[in-house]
């Protein structure tokens, strides 16, 4: 799964935080709130950006780490059964940034048919890390470690998210069912410093068939990872201050 798409697509788990009143969680930073009064499709839309920005320096009162620059543990994405780019890779020490300037520019909420969806605009994502490669490149050889780096621009994600009600100890909570992920960006970019310029050169041209072979695997390992991720959440937050009467 891409480190940079799996972290900025789980934004919208904050943004909801925020558009509600909750017992649970008492945030230290400031931030725009909704009222039970209003659309809260619209009024997620409306603060969605400021609440972003005002996490971007995280808060450590309710466990969200900094987000911009977010610092992920190491990954492992396994393509050697690819056409062009068939290398097994491993990033570690990752620091992505740019997250801070990610706008939630759509909220829908069915509650009667149980299903939510998101839309995000990040103009640009970039991630540093340290990686280690095999396999080839359009047949060239490739092995080695170093320094990595990548770049998304014009991102545009979607999280669709179908859900069900679970009753723990008297109390309802929200469980994810299916969690549907996808993503478009303009461009793509890796730069792979010990890797030779032969390598980075195909790399950057052929960018647009390299990003077609990982995209399933992006959407794929991020859909997994976000329904965990949103499920581990949700057991904390009671449904009645989850979602607005």
């Amino acid at each position: 799964m891409h480190p940079i798409m799996m972290f900025a697509s789980n934004l919208p788990l904050l943004v909801m935080l925020l558009g509600v009143p909750s017992a649970v969680y008492t945030f230290s930073v400031q931030f725009p709130r909704c009222s039970s009064q209003v659309d809260v499709d619209k009024c997620i839309e409306s603060i969605g950006t400021q609440a972003i920005r005002a996490l971007a320096g995280g808060d450590l009162s309710v466990g969200i780490p900094p987000l911009d620059p977010l610092v992920l543990p190491s990954f492992t994405l396994d393509n050697t059964n690819g056409s062009l780019f068939k290398v097994r890779i491993k990033l570690s020490q990752i620091v992505v940034s740019g997250i801070r300037d990610t706008k939630l520019t759509k909220s829908l909420s069915d509650k009667s048919g149980k299903h939510i969806e998101w839309e995000l605009e990040t103009p640009l994502l970039e991630i540093d890390a340290s990686y280690s490669i095999t396999g080839s490149l359009q047949d060239i050889p490739v092995s080695g470690q170093g320094l990595a780096h990548a770049t998304k621009e014009n991102v545009k994600s979607k999280i669709a998210i179908d859900y069900d009600k679970v009753t723990r100890d008297g109390v309802q909570f929200l469980t994810v069912v299916n969690l549907n992920f996808t993503y478009t960006n303009s461009k793509h970019s890796l730069t792979l410093n010990n890797a030779g310029d032969e390598v980075n050169n195909i790399l950057k041209a052929k960018w647009e068939e390299i990003e077609k072979e990982l995209i399933p695997f992006d959407r794929r390992g991020i859909s997994a990872f976000l329904k965990a991720a949103f499920n581990k959440a949700l057991e904390l937050i009671p449904y009645d201050t989850l979602f607005l009467p």
